[in-house]
């Protein structure tokens, strides 16, 4: 059992920046979503260019380019609702990576400054070194588009036992 983080937030940081794609979404060049989140109804596969967000797909996520995938505010970096996460590459991720429902299937290299959180296995193979950097932050969650307050409330999970 892994904790789950409440998705509607973000569902919404989505919508409100017109950020949410249905189907196949493929990025080859930067991406910065508007309002630091994309939602996608579906799989997402990242061959090139740099990413500045959160991202959020319903399906798989891919990630075959070596460049930067930072997060923003504090929010997870790649969140795989119902799929799996699958890295071939060596890229300098920055953030949480979240599989809700499936496993991270780490085939390349590269550094990753956060944490992973996965529902099944971390299959790490390739020929070159993983390298994690564990930050203790907490991530953040969108406030609601039409929030009037600025105020946040925290879950800080400590643990969690089978």
């Amino acid at each position: 059992v892994i904790p789950l983080l409440d998705l509607t937030p973000f569902y919404q940081r989505a919508l409100a920046n017109n950020e949410v794609k249905n189907g196949s979404f493929k990025l080859t060049s930067d991406y910065s979503p508007l309002g630091g989140v994309v939602w996608v109804n579906g799989n997402v596969k990242i061959s090139n260019g740099s990413v500045n967000g959160c991202i959020v797909a319903t399906g798989d996520i891919e990630i075959s380019t070596s460049d930067s995938l930072s997060s923003v505010n504090g929010f997870p970096l790649l969140i795989s609702r119902d799929g799996n996460i699958k890295i071939t590459s060596t890229p300098e991720l920055s953030g949480l990576v979240y599989a809700r429902g499936g496993k991270i299937d780490w085939k390349g290299g590269g550094t990753l400054t956060g944490s992973i959180i996965a529902a099944g296995d971390l299959d790490k193979g390739g020929g070159s070194d993983l390298i994690i950097q564990f930050t203790p932050a907490v991530p953040s969650i969108p406030d609601a588009p039409d929030a009037a307050t600025n105020s946040t409330d925290y879950v800080i999970i400590s643990a969690w036992q089978d």
